[in-house]
């Protein structure tokens, strides 16, 4: 739990430790909006070790370079002026968006996991993912492979889980010794 915390603290640029030192309140974080590039999402993300794992990657990377990489959930409140802002998930309602693009050109929005038509999105890599996912299994002599999804039935090209299955029908078309 400890960890955890820290990790967001550290994620939120609040903190930051030293290997064999420990950790240590930062006096003040990078705090300019041109150099500001914040990442909506929600909480749930930080459980997924490969979020958690990319996001802290990404964010010392982009800090390197000199920026300031500020994470958010949806529980605090929105930045006011960034450099550019990535949302992971479902964080805000369409609905609000008008409102969030008051302060913050949509140009500068990045959607992950999200297909909202007419905005920059990786959601459609989904598609690609599920192929690149089911190539590694066949390349490693993986016949039988089995795809655990949701009940897709309904869902439109708006939704991540439409995308992934699109991917697993498309390589099982041109792979037809896969069951």
């Amino acid at each position: 739990t400890v960890k955890k915390v820290l990790d967001r603290l550290k994620m939120e640029n609040l903190v930051y430790g030293r290997k064999g030192k420990g950790c240590f309140v930062k006096k003040q974080g990078i705090n300019a909006p041109e150099r500001t590039i914040v990442f909506y999402l929600a909480l749930s993300v930080l459980s997924n070790h490969f979020y958690a794992n990319m996001l802290t990657e990404l964010k010392r990377r982009l800090e390197e370079k000199g920026f300031a990489v500020k994470i958010r959930s949806i529980l605090t409140s929105p930045e006011c002026k960034f450099l550019a802002c990535a949302f992971i998930g479902s964080v805000i309602s369409e609905d609000d968006l008008e409102d969030f693009y008051k302060e913050n050109p949509p140009e500068y929005t990045l959607w992950i996991n999200r297909y909202l038509p007419g905005h920059l999105t990786v959601c459609c890599d989904n598609r690609c993912g599920s192929e690149i996912a089911l190539k590694h299994l066949y390349d490693q002599g993986h016949r039988h492979i089995g795809v655990l999804s949701c009940d897709v039935t309904g869902f439109d090209q708006t939704n991540i889980f439409y995308h992934r299955r699109q991917g697993v029908v498309k390589f099982v078309q041109t792979h037809p010794d896969v069951v």
